[in-house]
This record gives C-alpha cells, structure tokens and sequence, in this order.
C-alpha cells in the first residue's frame, strides 16, 4: 500500500483478523450516528426557509440580501470542507466531530444577540457553518470507509437523516418561533446542535486508525499521538511497550531543537495538500462531475428557502407552507433508501441512474410555477424529495467510482468547496430574480432548466469518453 492511501483500507486491513462480529456491530453504530447527525445538520440547514420570513419582517430588507443570511450558512459547511477534512486527518473523525458540535453551538447562540442581517451572516452563517461543516463531512465519509459490498445501502441509510431533519425541524421550527420568537427557537435548537457530541463520541475506534495512517503521509509532530500508534499498530505480545515508550521519551530533546523546521515542513506540506487536492481535477470525469454538481447546488435549495414564502403570497400561512417542506423532508427519507439500493449494483447503473434523476427533478422544479393550490404543490414538493436524494445516495460512492476510495475523503472536501461556492451565489441570485420580476416563476424554471443541463451534459460526455476509451482499447489490442 502506497504512504499516501487513506484511512478507507486501513480500517478494514485492521479488522480483519479480529473479533467479526465485534466489528460489524461497531460499524452499525456508526451508521446510527452518521443518521442522527444528519438528522440535526440538515435539519438545520433545510429548515431555513421558515425562519427565513422571519428575517424578512426583522430586518425589512430586500429578499436577495436577506437570502444571503442562508445562503452563507448552507455554504459555510461546503466552503470550508477542505479544512474540515484537514482538521479531520490530523485529529480524527471523534474529536474533530465533537470540535464541530461545540463551535456550531456557539454560532447559533451568538446569533440570538445580533440585530443586523450582517452580524446574522458573521454568527449564524460563518461560525455555525463552520462548525457543522466538520460533523457533516465525517458523517459521510466514516461510513464509506467501514462498508464496501453494502457501501450505498449504508450511506444511502445515514443520508436519509437530512430528509427526516426536514420533516421534524421544519414544523418544529416553525412552532418554537410562534411560542418564543426565532430569538428563543435559535436558542432551543443550539442545544439540539449540541447533540452531535455524543454522536461523535462513537467514532473514536477510526480515530486512531486515522492518524495511524495519516503519521505517514503528513509531517505531524506526534505529541501524544505515539502511545495510540505503539497500541493500536503493534501486537502487544510481540513488542515491549514499555521499551517502546521509553524509546519514544529519548526523541524528545532532539526534537525540540528542531521545531522550526518541523513547522516550515508542516507549512510545506499544507500548500502541497491543497495542490494535490485541486490536481484531482486533471480526470475529465471528475472535473465534468463538479461542474455538474456546482450546477445542481447553485439551484438546490430553491424549494428549502423560497417555498414558504411563496405559499403565503398565495394567501397561505407560515405553518401549511411549513408543512410543503415537511413533505420534501418525509419523501426524501423514501429517496435516499431507494436510491441507496439502486445504486447498489454496478458503477455503470449507478452513473445513469444519477444523470437521469437530475433531468427528472429538473422537469419537476420548472413544473412548480404553473401550480398554485395547496395540494399540487404539495405533490411536487414530494417528487423534489424523493428524487434530490439521488445526490446524498450515490453521490459519495460515484466519488469512488471514479477517483478510487483513497482519495475519497480529499475528493469530498474539494466538491464540497465547489458546492459551497454554488450555495453561496445561488439563493441571492434566486431571491434577486424575484425582487425584479415580483415573482417566483422565473427562478424557478430558470432552476429547473440549468439542473437538466448538468444532467444531460454530464450524460452526453460520460458517453463520448467511454466510446474514446473503448476505441483506444481497440487500437491497442490490434
């Protein structure tokens, strides 16, 4: 195995001559915890939308900036997804978890004492985000690496966390700002935030498979780290720990003097990470695979944030719009398990299966303008829902498919930059569209219409490089 290959073998090649069913119960638990971590991070995040009017009759400001509050706190854990797999790898999915649980907190407190649109985006956007990016990467890249053979069975079971977040923050959301105002349901549900911690507590055996491997690829200075390494990478019948450890103690006042070098080296190696992330774009599917993922993400969360708005200039109130999110959260509970069993069966399926669900909830977003009632709307919101899932089911392993499994948490990092990005400029353009046009219809099918494009785009070109590579295959073999 190559120095750089990630934890994904690891802990696998670890496990395989212990205790079987020992280790198949850990990981369900960690799938568990994976599940009850999206349940409160995307409930947060898909939840905006009902306090998002709110803001609009706080601050009486414009729907475009007033979408940016959302929009930085839907960006922020995709903006900083690189950072978080960084603090991850150098630190471990537990306590990096937990890290994000406490900052995630803290944002959503500081945000109950801030009277501006501005300040909301500082706390309830960046620091929030921020906070939440961390839990949220390592809840979908610790179970890609415990699973191989039932990998989107597993990941498509934890990501149905965010459609059941949905369905329970949205009304819950939405009750706590009619008893306490939002100041008060900001408050109550930072301590929900908080629940996470517990969550990543299960995590703590990859924990030190982590920085088992990782003490290979980066220069770490390994502080406390070397006792875990002696336990958990040596036979303890086969070598003396206590040697060992008293090998380890004589290093120390040598490497003292050579701190600054260590930090110049650790520098060094953070510039190199980030370009060897970035260089992962040289594979043409990869690259057309974020483009095609910005393009979808740039749109996504246009029924989230402007559906409850939208249903009240019809004449409905804030709870029946409430209850049209709920919707999209129930259904695409039901998407993420479908999915997760249909793109459990070859890569060549699973490719397809993606490409063609975009263009579906694409035709269903651009039908969403010519509804008005209460009921269509609801039947719409519930198609979104289930078929948005395929982006949460198979979106982890297509990673894998195409890039190989050890790089799959550098890989996630770098899309969920991209994503962020998309996040960021998108519900602002959407909501601009509307203050200039006075209505939701044009950001609508202007949505709906650019997610097709990213499905066929990326359909065509898979098609083009599989006949090239098929061709060179042939003129090779001749």
């Amino acid at each position: 195995m190559n120095d750089n290959d990630g934890s994904v073998k690891s802990i696998r090649e670890n496990n395989a001559d212990g205790d079987q069913k020992a280790y198949s119960g850990r990981r369900w638990m960690i799938v568990f915890s994976a599940f009850v971590i999206n349940i409160i991070v995307d409930g947060c995040l898909f939840s905006f939308g009902v306090i998002y009017v709110q803001f609009l009759e706080e601050f009486k400001e414009t729907r475009s900036n007033t979408a940016w509050i959302g929009s930085m706190l839907d960006s922020a854990p995709m903006l900083f997804g690189p950072v978080a797999s960084m603090i991850t790898k150098r630190i471990g999915f537990r306590k990096a978890t937990i890290f994000g649980g406490l900052i995630g907190f803290s944002g959503f407190i500081a945000s109950t004492f801030v009277n501006s649109i501005e300040a909301l985006c500082l706390t309830f956007g960046l620091i929030a985000g921020f906070g939440i990016s961390i839990p949220y990467l390592n809840s979908i890249v610790v179970v890609t690496a415990y699973f191989e053979k039932k990998r989107t069975i597993a990941t498509g079971f934890s990501q149905s966390g965010a459609g059941l977040g949905t369905l329970i923050f949205a009304p819950l959301y939405e009750f706590l700002i009619e008893q306490y105002g939002w100041r008060g349901a900001l408050t109550i549900i930072s301590g929900i935030l908080l629940q996470t911690i517990p969550c990543g507590a299960i995590f703590r055996n990859v924990n030190a498979f982590v920085e088992i491997e990782d003490i290979k690829d980066e220069i770490i200075i390994e502080k406390t780290l070397e006792n875990n390494i002696v336990i958990e990478k040596e036979n303890p019948e086969s070598t003396d720990v206590t040697d060992k450890f008293i090998e380890n103690s004589s290093t120390r006042n040598s490497r003292s003097d050579t701190e600054i070098q260590e930090g110049v080296s650790i520098s060094r190696k953070i510039y190199n990470t980030i370009l060897r992330k970035f260089s992962m774009l040289k594979d043409i599917n990869f690259l057309l695979f974020t483009c095609s993922l910005f393009i979808v993400y740039f749109w996504y969360d246009l029924p989230y944030n402007f559906t409850v708005d939208r249903m009240q200039g019809f004449g409905f109130s804030t709870k029946k719009g409430s209850y049209i999110v709920a919707v999209i959260g129930a259904s695409h509970i039901v998407g993420n398990i479908l999915f997760g069993f249909l793109g459990s069966r070859n890569e060549k399926f699973r490719f397809y299966l993606y490409c063609g669900s975009l263009c579906i909830w694409g035709v269903n977003i651009c039908a969403i303008p010519s509804f008005r009632d209460y009921i269509p709307n609801m039947i719409l919101a519930g198609t979104f829902g289930l078929i948005s899932a395929c982006q949460e089911a198979i979106h982890a392993v297509i990673i894998i498919d195409i890039l190989g499994e050890d790089k799959i948490t550098d890989a996630y990092g770098l899309l969920m930059f991209f994503e962020g990005i998309a996040n960021l400029t998108g519900p602002p353009f959407a909501g601009w569209l509307y203050d200039i046009s006075g209505s939701y219809d044009n950001t609508y099918i202007s949505g709906g219409s650019c997610i097709c494009f990213a499905g066929i785009m990326v359909l065509v070109t898979r098609i083009c490089v599989t006949k090239t590579k098929n061709a060179n295959l042939a003129e090779n073999d001749i």
